[in-house]
């Protein structure tokens, strides 16, 4: 049986949903109908199914930036919860700190904002260690 919590996310957003996480996130979400009715995604680009999965909820996709607190309200009004899986992660040796601390840093924080802004009573957020890079 449901949890009324639980029962009560009928709208779901995603950050970073074309990411690796993000992925991962929306096909585990496709699991949980009836009990969420849309999942909202928002990324860089357009959202891009890419793994093996059933669709069993519309997936609406918003091309926008975490950084922008515009897209972050477009994107988050009328959701139940938030899962905030965006950020940028370091490959090779020389990671750029500048895009770090703008997305994973100054990005979460417009999140964060946003959910505030438009009572968005969940945020679930899931980090990189790259968060603390600097």
């Amino acid at each position: 049986m449901m949890s009324e919590a639980a029962s009560e996310n009928k709208t779901v957003l995603v950050t970073g949903a074309n990411g690796f996480v993000g992925q991962h996130v929306v096909k585990l979400l496709q699991l949980r109908a009836p009990y969420i009715e849309e999942i909202r995604v928002v990324d860089l680009q357009p959202f891009s199914k890419r793994l093996e999965y059933e669709d069993r909820i519309s997936v609406k996709s918003y091309v926008g930036d975490i950084c922008d607190i515009n897209d972050m309200y477009k994107a988050c009004r009328g959701v139940d919860a938030v899962i905030h899986v965006a950020g940028v992660v370091s490959f090779g040796t020389y990671p750029d700190v500048d895009a770090m601390q703008r997305v994973n840093v100054q990005g979460t924080q417009r999140v964060v904002e946003a959910c505030i802004e438009t009572s968005v009573p969940r945020l679930v957020f899931t980090s990189t260690i790259d968060v603390a890079v600097g």
